[in-house]
This record gives C-alpha cells, sequence and structure tokens, in this order.
C-alpha cells in the first residue's frame, strides 16, 4: 500500500489553512451581528442560516459526494458537465417550490408570513449556489488546492463586507445576510465557471443518471444531518424564544472552531483522496496498519485541540460578543467533543461509501437523528440550551457506535482497527470537559491542561522516545509546509 499517513495530513493541512482563514472571517462576521444587532435579531440569522443549510441539501441531492467519487472513473470533462446539468435542474426545481411556498414556510421557520420576501430571495441564492458545486469539486479532486481557497476566501469576504455595510447604513438586520450571500455568490458563481471551462463539453444523460443514483442515498444522510445538527433551533425558539437561539448559535459556532480547524479539512481531504481509491485482496494488512494509524492520530490530535479550546472557552465568548452570551460557554464544550467524535465516524464509513450504491449509509444517520429528536423533545422544555447540548453529544456518539457496528457487518471493506489508545484519549476528553466546562477561574482551567499536556507527552514519550517526538513533530511541520 503507497498511501502513507504524511500524506493524507499534509493535504488535511492545506484543508485547514483554508478552512482557518474562512472560518476567522465568519467570526467577524459573528462579531458583527452579534454587537450591532439584538440578540433576537441574531437568533433570526440563525434561523435563516439553518433554513439555508436544509434547501441547499435538498438543492444539492448529494452531487458533491457524486462529483468525489466518479470524477476519476468518467474524466474531468463529462463529470462536471453531468454535474452542471444536474445542479441546474435540481437547484431550479428548489427555487420555484421556496417561491410558491415562501408564506407557509415563513409562518413555519420565523412564526409570522412577513419575511417571504426573505425566502424568495433564498431561492435565487439555492440556485447560485448549486450551480458553483461541480467546479469546487472538480477542484478538489484535481487537488488546485491555492485556487479552490481562493475562491472560497474571497467569496466569504466580500459577503461580510456587504452584510456589515447593509446593516451598518440601511439597518437591514437578517435582510443584509440575504443580500450578502447573494451577492457573493454570484461572484463566487462567475469566478468557478471561469477557471473550469475548459473542462466544460457535452453533458451524459447516462452519467448524469449515475450521479443522481449515487447522490440521492447521500441527500437522505444530509438531511439527517442537518436535522441532527439544526432542528434543535427549531425546538430553541418554540420553548425559548430568539434570544435562547441566538446564544446557543453564538456557542455552537464557537465550538465548531475545531470543525473548521482540523474535522473537516481531514475528512475533505479523506474524500477526495480516497473515496476513489480501490482496494486490492493481497493489501488488506497494509490498510489495515494505515486506518488504525490515522484514527489514532486524528483522535489525539483531535482531543489536544478540543481540550485547548474548552479551556479558552470563556475568553473567546467575551472576545467575540460579549457578556450577554456567557451563557453559551458549556455549548462550546459539548459541541467540540460531539464534532471530534463525527470525524472518527465519517472516516469509519469510507467501507460503506465506496459501493456503487450506498444503501447502507443512511442507517447510522437516521439512528441517530431519530435519537436527537426525541432528547430534545425530552430536555429542552426543561432545560433549554444545556438540553440541546447534552442531546446533541449523545446522538453523535450514537452515530458513531452504529456506524461502526454496521461498517464491520455489512462494508465491503471491514477495516480491523486497534482502539485502545483512540478510547482512552477519548474518555480522557469527556474526564476533562466534564471538569473544566463549569470552572471559572483562568488558572484553574490552565492547570488541568498543563496535566493533559504533561500525559500527553508521557505517552509519546513512551512511544516514540525523547528523539522520536521531535521526529514526529519534524514530520509534521514538513507535511504541513510542503505545499
Amino acid at each position: 500500500m503507497n498511501h502513507s499517513v504524511r500524506s493524507l495530513f499534509r493535504l488535511s493541512s492545506l484543508y485547514a489553512v483554508g478552512n482557518i482563514v474562512v472560518y476567522l472571517l465568519a467570526i467577524v462576521a459573528v462579531s458583527i451581528y452579534t454587537r450591532l444587532l439584538p440578540v433576537s435579531e441574531y437568533g433570526k440569522i440563525a434561523m435563516f442560516n439553518a433554513t439555508l443549510q436544509v434547501v441547499m441539501t435538498l438543492a444539492l441531492c448529494g452531487l458533491i459526494p457524486s462529483m468525489l467519487r466518479f470524477t476519476k472513473e468518467y474524466g474531468e470533462a463529462a463529470t462536471l458537465s453531468s454535474g452542471l446539468v444536474s445542479a441546474l435542474i435540481s437547484g431550479s426545481v428548489v427555487c420555484i417550490l421556496l417561491i410558491y411556498w415562501a408564506p407557509s414556510l415563513s409562518r413555519l421557520v420565523f412564526g409570522t408570513p412577513d419575511y417571504r420576501s426573505l425566502l424568495v430571495v433564498l431561492g435565487f441564492i439555492v440556485v447560485i449556489e448549486t450551480l458553483t458545486q461541480p467546479g469546487l469539486s472538480l477542484l478538489r479532486v484535481k487537488e488546485r488546492m491555492r485556487l479552490f481557497w481562493s475562491i472560497r476566501i474571497i467569496r466569504t469576504a466580500i459577503q461580510i463586507m456587504v452584510a456589515f455595510l447593509l446593516i451598518w447604513w440601511l439597518k437591514l438586520g437578517v435582510y443584509a445576510v440575504a443580500y450578502a450571500v447573494l451577492f457573493s455568490g454570484l461572484v463566487q458563481l462567475s469566478t468557478t465557471l471561469w477557471v473550469t471551462r475548459r473542462y466544460v463539453t457535452s453533458p451524459s444523460w447516462r452519467l448524469t443518471k449515475i450521479l443522481f443514483r449515487y447522490g440521492v442515498f447521500h441527500l437522505f444522510t444530509s438531511l439527517a444531518f442537518w436535522v441532527l445538527a439544526y432542528i434543535d433551533r427549531y425546538f430553541l425558539l418554540r420553548y425559548c424564544g430568539y434570544d435562547v437561539v441566538g446564544i446557543y448559535n453564538l456557542g455552537y459556532k464557537l465550538g465548531s472552531i475545531v470543525n473548521f480547524l482540523y474535522v473537516q479539512p481531514f475528512l475533505q481531504s479523506w474524500n477526495a483522496r480516497y473515496l476513489g481509491v480501490s482496494i486490492k485482496g493481497d493489501d488488506l494488512d497494509g490498510w489495515n496498519r494505515f486506518f488504525s494509524n490515522v484514527i489514532e492520530k486524528y483522535t489525539i490530535i483531535g482531543v489536544t485541540i478540543g481540550i485547548s479550546l474548552t479551556v479558552w472557552a470563556r475568553e473567546l465568548v467575551l472576545l467575540v460578543s460579549g457578556e450577554p452570551y456567557l451563557t453559551a460557554v458549556p455549548i462550546i464544550a459539548g459541541i467540540t467533543f460531539s464534532l471530534v467524535i463525527f470525524g472518527i465516524h465519517h472516516a469509519l464509513q469510507w467501507g460503506i461509501m465506496r459501493a456503487a450504491t450506498p444503501i447502507f449509509l443512511p442507517i447510522p444517520i437516521i439512528v441517530a437523528t431519530l435519537t436527537n429528536i426525541g432528547l430534545n423533545m425530552l430536555l429542552i422544555p426543561n432545560y433549554g440550551m444545556i438540553g440541546a447540548m447534552s442531546a446533541t453529544v449523545v446522538s453523535y456518539i450514537v452515530l458513531t457506535a452504529v456506524g461502526l457496528i454496521l461498517t464491520q457487518k455489512r462494508a465491503q471493506y471491514k477495516p480491523k482497527i486497534l482502539w485502545r489508545i483512540p478510547m482512552l484519549f477519548i474518555v480522557c476528553y469527556i474526564v476533562f470537559v466534564l471538569t473544566t466546562m463549569w470552572l471559572t477561574p483562568l488558572w484553574e482551567r490552565i492547570l488541568l491542561w498543563c496535566v493533559y499536556m504533561v500525559t500527553l507527552y508521557l505517552y509519546l514519550a513512551t512511544r516514540y522516545g525523547a528523539k522520536g517526538i521531535i521526529q514526529q513533530l519534524k514530520a509534521l511541520t514538513y507535511s504541513i509546509f510542503k505545499i
């Protein structure tokens, strides 16, 4: 097997650099929204973003994983052209439905028909965003990461500037965010079409059907993931109001630092590089060692980042939004843990995702989603944000456990992974979070963090030796900066 862990994490580092920049810009946007707008208006922005995510999921219909899965098999030109046709069809259908049902959806999402024009704007956003994704997916497959992230970063910067101007001068509130997304999306679409124009050719209707057939299983999975990530906002809106939704959304956004910094870069590089790779029967032992090594290193790095973020959660909330949002601190710890666990689940699903028709893919997320809905209904009326956070944590644990069981039972490739070290660090993470998330003095949190770092050093020294640790750090630094 010629696939190295260093190579995978080098590609992950490229995604990480871009994700960090985009996320820092997003934090700037959150700071603008929370400081210039009332908490309730920021809650409306959170509801708009949640609705945007679900309609985009419907419009894409699993197009992105389909592009990543079949581009190497059918070629860049045919897959891109067929993907654009798929995006145009599905995006247009969702846009028409949004415009037609705008009054009813406005009552459902915002509790009033007054925001039906906002949903009309959302319909046009869906068409633009959907048409952009095939070109961006092609850049990922070809690993043209500088270009991919340049487009994403410029788009995000434009979106923030337009939103700031509309909020500051015209006092548009949630409409400012919608218009900013629309304008910046047009810029991103035109740029993406320009840089990928030489790959556009006559579409293959046969390949279009293949993309749709493969994507429909990812559609159900993506919808279930949306429910898992966003349905708690709707329960919080019903039982607690827009203010609580805004505070919870801030905690979720800051807890997602680990997602943008580490989890998503890992998953993006994993899918782009290994989703279309075939496994030979005489190489199973090599792949098992590779999987165990990846899961162990992923867990150690993810736990370390998550623990470090938990230490500074209170100060981070004060820096970004101020004292009115301090009750979001426990949310950050729980969401951070959940997202680290999610990365393990996604890597384990690889054996199922490689199937031409991944019929078992939706099962783990459906079980986790039903668990999440049930826990939200049970906990949010009595415990509010803490109940929503607890439901999320339990649901992600269920997601990973069911995915592991299903992978070992039904996947084409059943990885044999050594779990002792990853589970040890996960238990350590849980103990640390439960201990520190309620501590107010910073010195107490830093003291516990130092205890963890010393423990980590002792483990690494035992495994690699003192010189081995230095060599591992040199290798990691080399892999990150070899761009």
